[in-house]
């Protein structure tokens, strides 16, 4: 968003566009395009080894509580906040995500509907065997 007040700078040619105001979940998952189907999207988190992110443990089929965890729409593009080595895809309901307008890339939800599924870099499932290796 345009910081309050506006700015100003003159590029010949450029088109300037404006990201649109982002505040629901809805609005955020076409954004990102992310699919969802029954009101459920998967969102992503990049984990330690020991599959933990901001003192939450988000290990493989379990549904923890949330709060304070940030979700990606995609694995590799939580790589910008973390420096986790390994990927977990979390099933959310669209209209729990809480959107931060100062930061498109993340959003919160307090807790997850489903099981917690170990996932690569692109986002797909691991097989039972690699996700315990």
């Amino acid at each position: 968003h345009r910081p309050e007040g506006g700015f100003s700078a003159r590029f010949p040619g450029a088109v300037l566009l404006e990201t649109p105001r982002i505040e629901t979940g809805v609005e955020w998952c076409d954004y990102q395009g992310v699919p969802a189907s029954d009101g459920v999207v998967t969102l992503f988190k990049a984990v330690g080894e020991d599959f933990r992110s901001a003192g939450v443990v988000l290990e493989p089929g379990t549904s923890p509580a949330t709060s304070g965890v940030a979700f990606v729409p995609r694995p590799f593009m939580d790589w910008r906040w973390s420096a986790g080595t390994r990927f977990v895809a979390c099933p959310a309901r669209v209209d729990e995500i809480v959107v931060d307008t100062d930061c498109l890339g993340q959003v919160t939800v307090s807790r997850l509907v489903g099981p917690i599924v170990e996932c690569d870099v692109d986002g797909e499932p691991l097989a039972v065997a690699e996700q315990s290796a």
